[in-house]
């Protein structure tokens, strides 16, 4: 881990006055990752609904589809 992460992982433990198991190593993570279950999320429909949402309330001038070939 690099130093500064390192000292902020040490910091929340004591910030949190818990120890806390070293995280993992760096090399550890691909197999970790392989291993991980996957499922649909719980609340993919709120996500979905969140993002229509947004984009319905978002202004025009800003949204990304609005400003294709404005810089030309």
């Amino acid at each position: 881990i690099p130093a500064m992460a390192a000292l902020k992982f040490y910091d929340y433990a004591a910030g949190i006055e818990r120890p806390l198991a070293p995280p993992m190593a760096l090399g550890d993570l691909p197999a970790r990752a392989a291993n991980l279950p996957t499922a649909p999320l719980g609340y993919g429909d709120g996500i979905a609904a969140s993002q229509e949402a947004l984009r319905a309330q978002f202004p025009a001038p800003l949204r990304a589809d609005a400003r294709v070939g404005a810089e030309a």
